[in-house]
């Protein structure tokens, strides 16, 4: 690889980046903005959407994955797109922060979601 210019696949990645899926980078984001803006604090929904858009804004390229939130035709099949996510990424631990989210209500669209460091609950 090194004699085609390709790097050197002995060394470590200088690119965090590499590997990995888009949505597990996206909810990586994800997770450590929510922890940084509110630690051990319940998110809703709605809340988390706003984040993202947030986010979408201020340039962050990882929170593109999740389309435009706010979009008249697109924008509920981009939120229920992050509701799978949320749900799938459940009890999950990504950059030593781990996702929970209260099932205490059963509409999953009323369903609150906390980031807190692992091992801390």
């Amino acid at each position: 690889m090194t004699h085609h210019n390709l790097g050197d696949p002995c060394l470590p990645h200088v690119d965090n980046q590499f590997g990995g899926d888009r949505r597990t980078r996206a909810m990586k984001s994800l997770y450590q903005v929510a922890y940084e803006s509110n630690p051990h604090e319940w998110f809703t929904k709605s809340q988390i959407y706003n984040l993202i858009t947030e986010e979408q804004r201020a340039g962050e390229d990882n929170f593109e994955f999740w389309g435009d939130l706010e979009s008249e035709t697109k924008g509920t099949a981009c939120k229920t797109s992050v509701g799978i996510a949320l749900k799938s990424f459940d009890n999950r631990v990504l950059s030593d922060i781990t996702m929970i989210t209260d099932t205490s209500n059963p509409r999953a669209s009323r369903q609150l979601v906390k980031f807190t460091k692992a091992g801390s609950g």
